[in-house]
């Protein structure tokens, strides 16, 4: 057998004892460390881990039985194996009982001894290889992939007998986030960043060697903890070329021994599995986003529709509305010399005249609304919410996903929808919109490759007793037994390639799962399919939270230095409108990175700046680090707002600053109560804030 070094502790009062097993142990590659007595076998024990501990039954003082017990306190995954020269049965049972592998007679000498210490230390490790099996099956089980983190550390703290551990992992820039830590806050989660080749983590991630630590390190020296470490190990996760993340360890309770380098093999075993995890789920978030693209692929025409219609309504009325105020502009110019300015009512077709241009720029107005919806309803579908839960309306969320489908199943079946209106679950609206989209999307599929006339889909939500229950029920051609078995297996898919990647269905039921739900379904074939969905119900009477939702508050009172508000946007038509809106604050609007920050140089006294994420030149996430550099005190004061449709993984960058982000289109009354908030949180002072210089 190879030992590959264990370790062994001989514990006896009897030096030549002690020199004989020890010399023999060490001839056969055991590492050997020997102890007079109990208790200094226990400090020995306490300081370090041993694989095995080799102890006489009859010592003065602290017996065997005493260290058999200490043993099992402080490292029960040790062996022991009892060395002594009165065996009896008795003595047998008792130490078996007490936690022992195995009792040799001294005066058999080695030849049951080395068998014995054999079978112990591969019993020892044949348990560690066990631990580290179920570990992996631990993590692979789980089928929520927002709690893998959380489960991985879970399990590597228990699985390497650490205290706390840490995941980290690369964000779109590539620095390393804390994707979970069970010690450490929140806050400070959200906001600790490594650069790759920074600190002790940043330079496991580049070198791709794991470091063993021991000892008091410097304050930014390893992964951040809450507690004052004492033994760390420190691993990267890769894949081929590609940075996964890197894994830390620690020991910090007092007494406790420090990792060794056997953890740290144990620790690679680990991290194989941990990287797999992490490599289906990059795998499971890339086929689900091309999956989410191919059905917005079908979707395409009938969005196309949905906001074109509301277009070519507010084109008309605005190039109406624009020939009326232009040709009374015409006419007040000409007038201003010889009338005063005075302009008549007949210029803009009298009374009917006006009306007709008020009831224009409603159109305008209601069409803008209407594609807003739209907009809005496809980007909680696009994009991978950041998993936080808020009352919600059920139908609310269902209609969304009805109006995106809307045309889709137009052309195949007549939808009816029976919503509880006052029905509120708890949950993320974008991602049940999802889920509901994709089943609308599947029935309209299924009734058009049957070729079906009179097809019909019923989409109903109401309460039963303490849970929410959703159904979507098309009358298709129905799914054969052996292929329902199987409609909630990944990957598995009856559609041609290109058209359907198998995840759709199993990405629904994680979701609702994740809402602490069941999908269930049931099927016959010629007769339709049906889906239902339960979902934990809020008490009646529950408000739900409307994700359109903006800051608001009672408006600022008068004072003598007026509010001021920085605008950082390329498009020249919104910088203009908020200059237009915003009527009891100064607007300084800007058009891009440079021109803020000279505007801020000027004078800082700003209550909120308002700046846009996807811009030309340079993003408004390099103004947000330029200001963090510069003015750190108006970092509170700093809100994104963007247009983008497609925008998880920045959104997980913004939202990882604890930066709050708006979403293009905002109407005039969200963004007036957006600036009464800031106001009243942060009013003039009439003084800028001084800039700070950092060392760079």
């Amino acid at each position: 057998m190879s030992t590959d070094r264990a370790d062994v502790l001989v514990v006896d009062d009897d030096r030549l004892i002690r020199a004989i097993v020890g010399d023999a142990l060490t001839a056969h590659g055991y590492a050997v460390e020997q102890a007079e007595d109990g208790r200094q076998a226990l400090e020995q024990l306490r300081a370090r881990e041993f694989d095995l501990v080799i102890c006489d039954l009859r010592m003065p003082g602290f017996d065997g039985f005493a260290v058999l017990r200490e043993v099992q306190r402080e490292s029960p995954d040790t062996e022991v194996v009892v060395l002594t020269a009165h065996a009896d049965v008795e003595a047998a049972i008792l130490c078996l009982r007490a936690g022992a592998f195995d009792l040799v007679r001294k005066e058999r000498e080695m030849g049951e001894l080395l068998p014995a210490v054999e079978r112990a230390v591969e019993r020892r490790r044949l348990r560690a290889a066990s631990t580290l099996a179920e570990s992996a099956q631990v993590i692979f089980s789980t089928s929520e992939r927002h709690d893998l983190p959380e489960r991985i550390v879970s399990v590597a703290t228990r699985t390497m007998d650490a205290d706390d551990a840490a995941l980290m992992l690369p964000d779109v820039n590539g620095q390393l986030y804390i994707a979970f830590s069970n010690v450490l806050p929140d806050e400070v989660q959200r906001t600790v960043r490594v650069s790759v080749g920074e600190g002790i983590a940043g330079r496991v991630a580049q070198e791709r060697r794991p470091v063993l630590l021991h000892g008091p390190q410097p304050a930014d020296g390893r992964t951040p903890t809450a507690r004052e470490v004492v033994s760390s190990v420190v691993y990267p996760l890769h894949s081929g070329p590609d940075l996964l993340g890197v894994l830390t360890l620690n020991r910090s309770r007092p007494g406790r021994r420090l990792f060794r380098e056997q953890d740290v093999q144990r620790a690679a075993v680990l991290a194989s599995q941990i990287v797999l995890a992490i490599e289906n789920q990059n795998l499971i978030k890339r086929v689900t986003a091309a999956d989410k693209f191919t059905a917005i692929g079908q979707l395409s025409t009938a969005i196309a529709h949905e906001i074109n219609n509301p277009v070519a309504a507010i084109l008309t009325s605005a190039e109406h509305v624009h020939e009326r105020l232009e040709s009374l502009a015409q006419h007040a110019s000409h007038e201003a010399p010889s009338g005063g300015g005075r302009v008549s009512l007949a210029t803009v077709g009298g009374v009917d005249g006006l009306e007709e241009l008020c009831v224009a720029m409603r159109d305008i107005r209601d069409g803008a609304q209407r594609i807003r919806g739209v907009v809005r309803d496809l980007r909680n579908m696009v994009r991978a919410d950041p998993a936080s839960r808020a009352p919600l309306s059920l139908a609310a969320a269902v209609m969304a996903a009805v109006r995106i489908s809307t045309a889709e199943l137009r052309s195949v079946a007549e939808v009816e929808t029976t919503l509880d209106e006052a029905l509120v679950v708890n949950g993320s609206s974008g991602t049940l919109s999802q889920v509901f989209v994709n089943l609308l999307i599947n029935a309209a599929y299924a009734l058009r490759t049957a070729g079906r006339h009179d097809g019909r889909v019923r989409v109903e939500a109401h309460r039963d007793g303490e849970w929410a229950r959703v159904v979507i029920e098309d009358n298709g051609p129905g799914i054969a037994p052996n292929v329902l078995a199987r409609v909630f297996e990944p990957f598995f898919t009856t559609k041609p390639v290109g058209v359907g990647t198998g995840l759709g269905l199993p990405m629904c039921r994680e979701i609702v799962a994740w809402h602490h739900g069941t999908m269930r379904v049931r099927s016959e074939v010629g007769a339709g399919t049906s889906f239902e969905i339960l979902l934990p119900a809020m008490p009646a009477g529950t408000a739900p939270v409307s994700v359109d939702e903006a800051p608001g508050g009672p408006a600022a009172a008068p004072r003598l230095v007026k509010p001021r508000v920085l605008v950082v946007d390329d498009e020249a038509g919104i910088r203009r409108s908020y200059r237009r809106g915003l009527v009891d604050v100064e607007v300084v609007a800007v058009a891009g990175v440079r021109e803020a920050i000279a505007a801020l140089e000027q004078d800082a006294d700003f209550s909120l700046l308002l700046c846009d994420v996807i811009m030309p030149e340079q993003s408004g996430t390099a103004l947000f680090e330029l200001i963090n550099a510069r003015f750190p005190a108006l970092l509170e004061r700093f809100v994104f707002i963007t247009g983008s449709v497609g925008y998880a993984d920045l959104r997980e960058v913004l939202t990882a600053r604890d930066v709050p982000v708006l979403e293009k289109p905002i109407s005039l009354e969200e963004l007036r109560a957006l600036v009464r908030d800031y106001v009243r949180r942060f009013p003039p002072r009439g003084q800028c804030p001084p800039p700070v210089t950092r060392p760079r």
